[in-house]
């Protein structure tokens, strides 16, 4: 082991090589930094804040907190919106991520119950998921990704947390 070389002391380690068999990221080692490189230091920082917006509510939806996810989800919905309407300084494959997730989410998050904008959620999730593995994240924060296959009558979903604990937004 060199120094800096993370171990892994515990895990579901078959999970993990289910992903790496599927094609996915291991849950065991980060993700290449290389893409992130290629984005202005402008689009790396909105793409910071978009990040910590989506954690800000998948921690209120695990909470069960519908006032601080409604918030959330508006914060994330126009910040999205806004980065799609300046969005000449953003690679194309992030601009049809922006524009898919536009689509397919209610501006009218004040009305939604908690199950609606758990179900808003897996839309931010595809977003989030697309933008991590496509350029990676600026923050030296580890981010785990998680999957809980009962989300939406067992078709399954997964999530970006921050925690090692599992903390499920579909379910709170």
């Amino acid at each position: 082991l060199a120094v800096g070389e993370r171990v892994v002391v515990n895990g579901n380690f078959k999970i993990d090589s289910a992903m790496q068999i599927a094609g996915k990221q291991s849950m065991m080692s980060a993700p290449e930094k290389e893409n992130l490189a290629q984005l202005s230091t402008e689009s790396q920082d909105l793409l910071s804040h978009l990040y910590a917006d989506y954690l800000k509510l998948q921690k209120s939806l695990a909470a069960d907190d519908l006032k601080g996810a409604r918030g959330v989800f508006s914060q994330l919905r126009n910040q999205v919106n806004q980065i799609d309407k300046t969005a000449g300084h953003i690679p194309d494959t992030w601009k049809k991520m922006n524009t898919k997730f536009l689509t397919n989410i209610s501006p009218e998050f004040d009305k939604q119950s908690i199950s609606e904008l758990r179900a808003s959620f897996e839309n931010a999730s595809i977003l989030v998921l697309g933008l991590q593995r496509e350029y990676g994240h600026t923050d030296d924060q580890m981010l785990y990704e998680v999957f809980c296959p009962m989300a939406f009558d067992n078709k399954g979903a997964y999530w970006l947390q921050t925690d090692r604990q599992v903390k499920n937004p579909y379910f709170g």
